[in-house]
């Protein structure tokens, strides 16, 4: 379920995939205004596939998904970039964020600003993403859960919903 996890925060951070998967009978190597609905339509359900495998962790972990232990913590995380409205806070989410841009894109007929902002978006904090994915997976590779180096996700989680704070400032 960890290295499931770390594919799928792999696949939705990986704009060539999302390219290739997302806009079937295309061939783009870049994110452009005609694409760009869909790469971020293939984002979010890459980012919801990856959220099911965390269930399951949670669910064969719990000792490491209470209250302030880091399942816990990638769970909130992942839960603020979906839902309407972030946990623990109520305000905008990245899917918030990113559906507004692309309304008011729609209604103007200009994607520029969707296009930046998810540009923006990858440039900050896919990689990182990627690599809270990789520090959760190996986390699980030995026969017993390496707690410890779980831990470590906590600082990432903080790192990453920083970054993504301020891109939601600016954006929204």
């Amino acid at each position: 379920m960890a290295l499931h996890f770390w594919l799928s925060l792999g696949r939705a951070t990986d704009i060539e995939y999302l390219l290739g998967t997302y806009r079937e009978g295309f061939v783009e190597t870049e994110l452009n205004e005609d694409n760009v609905e869909a790469v971020i339509e293939g984002f979010f359900y890459e980012m919801e596939y990856s959220y099911w495998f965390l269930y399951g962790l949670r669910a064969l972990n719990s000792e490491l998904s209470e209250y302030e232990k880091p399942l816990y913590f990638i769970d909130r995380f992942i839960c603020n970039i979906f839902w309407s409205q972030s946990f623990p806070t109520g305000g905008p989410t990245i899917r918030s964020v990113l559906a507004h841009l692309l309304s008011q894109a729609h209604t103007f007929g200009n994607y520029s600003i969707p296009v930046t902002a998810f540009i923006e978006l990858n440039q900050t904090s896919f990689q990182k993403i990627d690599d809270l994915g990789r520090e959760v997976a190996e986390s699980f590779t030995w026969k017993e859960v390496n707690a410890t180096r779980l831990e470590n996700t906590v600082n990432m989680v903080k790192e990453l919903e920083t970054v993504l704070g301020q891109w939601i400032d600016k954006y929204s």
